[in-house]
């Protein structure tokens, strides 16, 4: 690309204007580094000043960035990185929304991501032990319907399943 008659062989730069400049940034840290600090590994450090809502907002972006560019081994890093993110029985509506944000870019054969919900959807308290908050987010996802509220409750089913047959 930065060769022969294109044009950022001329300009030297390469624009990705549909891309979030703080999200590639990590992808590119990725791509020299093999990895890059996130919310888990940063919030003890009084220096830097992230916060949960940068990394809730920041990570579904370096998930798609991976599934754009293809790179599956960045997006087995977010997904190892999202649980010090989230308590699942805490932060059901951030959880919810971070899921949404990734459900709009991945395709239904996505085999990150998608098992990596359904599990943490079968640890999500039921809806009658959420909190109000917590169960407006539950609710908006499965009336938005999609994969994201299959998964859900395919999720939730799996634990439900799992409960009946320690049961036996």
């Amino acid at each position: 690309m930065c060769r022969h008659s294109f044009k950022e062989s001329k300009t030297h730069q390469i624009d990705l204007p549909e891309d979030d400049p703080e999200a590639l940034s990590l992808v590119l840290k990725y791509l020299y580094a093999g990895d890059f600090a996130s919310y888990g590994d940063l919030r003890e450090d009084d220096n830097l000043n992230l916060d949960f809502f940068y990394w809730t907002r920041l990570l579904p972006d370096v998930f798609l960035l991976a599934e754009k560019y293809q790179i599956s081994d960045l997006k087995e890093l977010v997904v190892s990185k999202l649980p010090a993110l989230f308590d699942v029985r805490e932060d059901v509506p951030d959880f919810l929304e971070a899921s949404r944000k990734i459900y709009t870019g991945i395709p239904e054969t996505d085999t990150v991501y998608r098992p990596f919900f359904q599990k943490v959807a079968s640890e999500m308290p039921k809806a009658y032990e959420m909190d109000e908050q917590a169960r407006e987010a539950f609710d908006k996802a499965i009336l938005g319907g999609g994969m994201l509220a299959v998964d859900l409750v395919a999720g939730m089913c799996s634990k439900q399943k799992e409960l009946e047959d320690s049961q036996r």
